[in-house]
């Protein structure tokens, strides 16, 4: 990531009129202080944030730190958001947190602190399929039949499962009426079997148009376990972890620490804990835990061909199918692409059982967005909003 040494500090969310905004503008660029804040009657919050030093080097300008704090802030009154974020450009960078990690009343959130990446995870696990792809394991054109040989939906190559457009129907509905009551611990081969036993037919014939759903990354987990004999969490340590120097990043395996023992739950509402569900340890499709430092060294890693070669770079970046017409949206591989008024954006975002995750980048003007959530009241953040926060203006 960036060189230098982390250090601790207090920063301060101040709740403040535009006015005063304006007078903190022309008068100080530097952490409002709780004196100055008691003295106009306004609240704070005391939030820990780790930063390498030399701070002038690797911050961002306050003047974007100023507008992030107050965006998270509004987001977050009244208990409706607490989560990590991590907003760059270039190897610039302001890393936060803020709120509860389980209880309202609990521990607050510490940016070093992890997070059910969710359907972020469908990057990675897309990653690894071009790793073996470029290790000459798999093929793109790859049907699924041949590499599983009773296969009950035919025809679907592993480029139409990296792109949804295979079909498929979703398997976490299969799986809920299947698994009734059970609250066993299963895996992919159990998903599978589920799926291919099912008797649902395909939605559409393979490659016809563009369908969202988890089973597609579900069964590409599948798949590399089968092709490399390695369960799915040492599959992401081997080419994804290591090789990018990711020390928080790892799969989900309940025999090493259970959903209890995270120092973050994911919560709803006003209730602290969702209990481990069987799905969880179903992944691909979700179940990754990274911290925010480690989502922003990924990035950069992938930049810098730390994970893939240029041509692997190349395949993940295309927009291979249009999943929406306003604002046109492109699915590549694990990844969406917009264009918006600041320029090409790749992104990803994820929700579940509680958890939602933002991960944003624009490779053109080396800038990402990262913001990690444990708890959100209502539905999915103003994401455009999210990313402005880095313009110049």
């Amino acid at each position: 990531m960036c060189n230098g040494t982390r250090t601790y500090r207090k920063v301060f969310f101040c709740k403040v009129q535009s006015k005063e905004i304006l007078f903190l503008l022309l008068t100080s660029l530097n952490i409002i202080s709780c004196s100055y804040q008691k003295k106009q009657e306004s609240k704070c919050v005391d939030l820990e944030v780790i930063e390498n030093i030399p701070v002038e080097k690797n911050s961002l300008d306050s003047l974007i730190q100023l507008r992030i704090d107050s965006y998270i802030l509004g987001k977050s009154k009244n208990n409706n958001l607490s989560g990590s974020f991590l907003f760059a450009k270039g190897n610039k960078f302001y890393a936060n947190a803020f709120g509860k990690a389980r209880y309202l009343k609990g521990k607050d959130v510490q940016v070093k602190d992890v997070f059910q990446l969710a359907s972020v995870s469908k990057l990675i696990t897309s990653l690894c399929v071009l790793k073996l792809v470029e290790d000459g394991v798999l093929n793109l054109s790859d049907t699924v039949e041949n590499l599983i040989p009773n296969f009950n939906y035919r025809n679907i190559t592993i480029h139409q499962l990296l792109t949804h457009t295979s079909g498929l129907p979703e398997y976490t509905y299969l799986t809920d009426k299947a698994w009734f009551g059970d609250y066993s611990t299963k895996c992919n081969q159990d998903a599978y079997h589920v799926l291919n036993e099912s008797g649902q037919p395909a939605y559409f014939n393979p490659g016809k148009r563009f369908n969202y759903r988890n089973t597609n990354y579900m069964l590409l987990a599948y798949i590399l376990e089968l092709k490399t004999g390695l369960g799915f969490p040492d599959i992401v340590t081997k080419y994804i972890s290591e090789p990018a120097g990711l020390d928080s990043l790892h799969v989900y395996e309940k025999d090493k620490r259970t959903i209890a023992e995270y120092p973050v739950w994911g919560m709803r509402g006003n209730r602290g804990f969702i209990p481990d569900h069987s799905l969880n340890h179903i992944c691909g499709d979700k179940s990754i835990y990274a911290n925010v430092y480690d989502l922003f060294t990924l990035y950069k890693a992938l930049m810098e061909g730390k994970i893939i070669n240029e041509q692997s770079k190349k395949l993940l970046f295309t927009p291979y199918i249009q999943v929406k017409r306003t604002n046109p949206q492109f699915y590549c591989y694990g990844l969406r692409k917009v264009e918006l008024d600041s320029g090409v954006w790749y992104f990803h975002n994820g929700w579940w059982h509680g958890y939602r995750s933002y991960f944003w980048f624009n490779p053109k003007k080396d800038q990402c967005a990262i913001l990690l959530t444990n708890r959100l009241k209502g539905g999915f953040l103003n994401t455009k909003e999210m990313i402005s926060l880095l313009g110049d203006k």
